[in-house]
């Protein structure tokens, strides 16, 4: 059975979601689908993961203290509740103009995670440097999932290979950008393919007990499924064959998500 760390099925349609032929970490991108997300990943079983995306942050903060009061109610609630508090983050390249709004949003999200001994799932972009401040600040990681290497999952990453060094010392898994992992094995003439030469830069510093794997269908990738193409590509670049890193990442996932 296929393990995704992170996909969005409200937003999706095909029969793989529906099948249940694999298991993953449900996410939403919009408050307007916690409710529903909430009953999907109850009916089959998967992790669930709330929070509010930086994208769906508004410039009126009282706007965003309603949504706030929401999601805590959904945090709380012990009949259904979270793996993790995600995605949330910092996008300076959709900032438009709420920049200081996504940070105090972050920030009481990164709060509450600390609060309630989850993990959290990381969108970060453009924010390395103040994404890892507000973490600091709120303690989120400063605690014994941080130290175990369990404080959260890094989603789509595509950074630098210093800096997914970084994120591992400060208690992250990194999941890599899976529309990436496809060019870097597809393009011709790998030889000067700089995908290629990126995602082997990462690997170089990344071990496997800290991958995870993501569609982030359908956004991503199509569907859940093509993690296996993704999986095949990464053979190349760790001593693994592809189901043995799709188990591998599978294992690091529950890891990630279990209880303290």
């Amino acid at each position: 059975m296929l393990t995704d760390c992170h996909f969005h099925p409200l937003d999706m349609e095909n029969s793989e979601v529906k099948s249940g032929t694999f298991r993953g970490a449900g996410a939403s991108s919009h408050p307007r689908q916690w409710r529903g997300l909430r009953e999907w990943c109850a009916e089959r079983g998967c992790p669930l993961v709330l929070g509010l995306h930086p994208w769906a942050v508004q410039r009126d903060s009282s706007v965003n203290e309603n949504l706030l009061a929401e999601l805590r109610m959904f945090l709380r609630d012990e009949s259904c509740r979270p793996a993790a508090v995600g995605e949330i983050g910092l996008d300076k390249l959709r900032a438009d103009n709420n920049y200081q709004e996504q940070i105090k949003v972050f920030r009481r999200q990164a709060e509450w995670a600390r609060e309630l001994g989850l993990p959290v799932v990381l969108h970060c972009v453009k924010a390395f440097a103040d994404t890892t401040a507000v973490l600091k600040e709120s303690f989120c990681l400063h605690n014994e999932r941080a130290a175990e290497g369990r404080a959260g999952l890094v989603h789509g990453f595509w950074g630098a290979a210093e800096v997914c060094r970084s994120w591992q010392n400060l208690g992250f898994c990194i999941s890599i950008n899976p529309k990436y992992i496809l060019k870097a094995c597809a393009a011709s003439g790998r030889a000067k393919n700089p995908w290629r030469d990126k995602l082997a830069a990462i690997a170089a510093v990344l071990p496997l007990e800290r991958l995870l794997l993501e569609s982030d269908a359908p956004w991503g990738l199509s569907e859940p499924g093509e993690i296996e193409k993704t999986a095949a590509c990464l053979s190349e670049f760790w001593p693994r064959s592809g189901p043995e890193i799709m188990r591998t990442g599978a294992d690091n996932l529950r890891r990630l998500f279990s209880a303290n």
